[in-house]
């Protein structure tokens, strides 16, 4: 979004330009190979896996970098990274959260708000609300979504979510609830009884990336030890 001549410059914009120094390898990583490596008798094997899952972290960033520059395109991700630092607040916490995640739908979707987000400086702190709440769930949490989702519209529908999903999803503002005064003392007799508008627009960009990948997706339904099961990949979660 182009300022009018006259207006303040967008909040955030700093006209960045990245360095061109080339991050050399990190005192904490030479600690490592050296630590692991001195480990008698697994310390080779050790080393070896570690380093596979430093391959590993640098694919999963890969994949949520290409997920942004897919969405926003080139020139446009770059320009609006070096104009905007809360746009380059939202490229750290999507990188990092990407590279701690196996879940394949959470490092596309986090990418793909990243790109969103550079169309309009006034849906970045939107965006990066989505973004955060992103990072804080896994796949587990979108299965209890996704079953809380498919309540019916009738007094008394709940479901139970056990700890510690349920206070992250209530935490971000994702569900509906009832307070119940009879409920587990361990939830304090509060129940989710449906999605607010928020969780549903969140549900929806990761149902939109399920359907685009190829792969395991989390499946609704909760087994009684109230660990949810995996399925085989369908179009979306129910």
């Amino acid at each position: 979004m182009n300022n009018r001549p006259g207006s303040p410059p967008a909040r955030g914009r700093q006209n960045l330009e990245p360095s061109s120094e080339i991050e050399k390898p990190s005192l904490p990583d030479a600690a490592v190979r050296a630590g692991l490596a001195s480990i008698p008798v697994v310390g080779p094997a050790l080393l070896e896996l570690w380093s596979f899952g430093r391959q590993l972290d640098e694919r999963r960033i890969r994949q949520t970098g290409m997920a942004a520059r897919e969405t926003a395109g080139d020139e446009r991700l770059l320009r609006r990274l070096r104009e905007d630092e809360r746009l380059l607040d939202m490229l750290t916490m999507a990188v990092e959260a990407g590279r701690r995640t196996t879940w394949e739908a959470k490092r596309v979707t986090m990418g793909r708000v990243l790109g969103r987000a550079t169309f309009d400086d006034a849906d970045i702190d939107d965006n990066a609300a989505l973004l955060a709440t992103l990072a804080a769930l896994e796949a587990p949490h979108f299965r209890w979504l996704a079953e809380i989702e498919q309540l019916p519209a009738t007094p008394g529908a709940r479901v139970v979510v056990p700890e510690p999903y349920n206070a992250v999803i209530r935490a971000n503002g994702l569900v509906t609830e009832v307070i119940d005064g009879g409920g587990p003392l361990d939830q304090g007799g509060v129940f989710p009884t449906g999605l607010t508008e928020y969780g549903r627009r969140l549900v929806s960009w990761v149902r939109e990336t399920e359907t685009d990948l190829v792969g395991e997706f989390p499946a609704p339904n909760p087994s009684r030890t109230g660990s949810p099961q995996h399925g085989v990949r369908k179009p979306s979660f129910v």
